[in-house]
């Protein structure tokens, strides 16, 4: 959880003369979404809408000549100071497996600013530059129609609530949606790769996955997925605010659903067709938060940023379980064909996350088989390759079986 250092009137602001988070939402109306219709230059306070404050930049683009005429791609992780040693051991690993031949810099950013020490043991450990970014509180804080009353009640209908108690944790999984990007160090970026503090790569000699995101016009690059329990009231809640938007927004390039992962997502739950823990068939299977690739277009796009606009609006990020990853693959199943997503199978992840699902990846990896989910029957994984990458999923298959021959 980031610990903010902001005063607690600031964190739990409550706007008494909001509307309760009922199903009256879904008839709102949210002008704040027609305010800005090109997104692409605005910092994340003005983009957001709602803010009339300016704040003093502190924070510069990054200058072209860093890339040396290749691709804009950038190596991204939102930090707390007392991160450091996870941060460390993951700038460590991806430099000595990957970046030390690419030499793409780093994006850090830090709501609570960059402690002395926190620069001092990191700036040394990247190949490429490391850029110190100190969040937008502005941005970051509760929106004024959060409250918290409704928070502490919708959180007791949620399965271990004490997990997702803390409000900088849903402040956090609501700029990590649909605001991070407006940061002016990525101005000139044109693909992030997103990971997460902690992450450990298991995989030598790896294939530039940006130039893999380019040279076949991507939107999109997962690794792993994830799915919340069976059940989950959250999910259902969640499901139902995307209808309402789907059903109210025909204006958009909302993509029809066999022509994404829409049908994915959608699957009921293996042998439970006829649960009543499943909402119209949402399996809420989502890809994972360890890492990410995104093509910046597609996050500045006026679809994607008036869906985070319509969601955030409704106090999903808090009123939910709501991550940016559950949040990002229902985008995707809106707005993105399923031909824009890459699945970035030789990037192993330490800790059973995941191993490359290839012979001749996996001869490159110091990796533990007997762990990853997506040998289960139900594996998300499996579920949204089918559609994504028919060929693949027939290779992930083949080579399932060999590692069961031969274990």
């Amino acid at each position: 959880m980031i610990v903010i250092i902001v005063a607690t009137m600031t964190l739990w602001i409550i706007h008494h003369n909001t509307s309760q988070y009922n199903d009256d939402n879904e008839h709102r109306s949210f002008p704040f979404c027609h305010q800005h219709p090109n997104p692409s230059f605005l910092l994340e306070h003005q983009a957001l809408g709602y803010l009339k404050h300016h704040r003093r930049i502190d924070d510069v683009m990054i200058p072209s000549t860093v890339w040396q005429g290749g691709i804009h791609g950038v190596l991204y992780m939102a930090v707390r100071n007392e991160q450091l040693a996870n941060v460390r051991e993951t700038i460590r690993s991806l430099e000595d497996r990957f970046n030390h031949r690419y030499h793409y810099p780093w994006i850090l950013l830090c709501p609570e600013g960059f402690s002395d020490s926190f620069i001092s043991y990191t700036k040394h450990l990247a190949s490429g530059p490391i850029y110190y970014g100190k969040v937008d509180l502005q941005a970051f804080i509760t929106p004024p129609w959060v409250q918290h009353r409704v928070f502490l009640k919708k959180m007791t209908s949620w399965s271990n609530p004490k997990e997702h108690l803390d409000f900088t944790f849903h402040q956090l999984m609501r700029y990590q949606s649909g605001i991070f990007y407006h940061h002016p160090l990525f101005k000139s970026v044109d693909y992030i790769w997103k990971i997460d503090p902690g992450t450990s790569f298991s995989c030598n000699d790896m294939d530039d996955p940006f130039k893999t995101m380019q040279d076949n016009n991507k939107t999109y690059g997962f690794t792993v997925t994830q799915r919340q329990p069976q059940g989950d009231v959250s999910g259902k809640h969640i499901w139902k605010l995307t209808e309402s938007f789907i059903k109210h927004h025909h204006h958009l390039s909302i993509l029809p659903s066999n022509k994404t992962i829409m049908q994915s997502i959608m699957e009921r739950y293996r042998g439970n067709d006829d649960s009543e823990d499943n909402d119209h068939g949402y399996s809420t299977c989502h890809f994972g938060s360890s890492i990410e690739l995104m093509d910046m277009r597609f996050l500045k796009s006026a679809a994607y940023q008036y869906f985070f606009k319509y969601m955030d609006q409704t106090g999903a990020f808090f009123y939910e379980k709501f991550t940016d990853v559950a949040f990002r693959t229902l985008a995707i199943a809106l707005f993105s064909n399923t031909a824009d997503i890459q699945f970035l199978n030789e990037i192993g992840l330490e800790g059973n996350h995941h191993c490359p699902l290839d012979m001749d990846h996996s001869k490159k990896c110091a990796c533990d088989y007997h762990g990853p989910d997506v040998f289960q029957p139900d594996s998300c994984t499996i579920q949204l390759l089918s559609q994504i990458d028919p060929n693949a999923i027939k290779n992930v298959t083949r080579f399932i079986r060999s590692r069961m021959d031969h274990p």
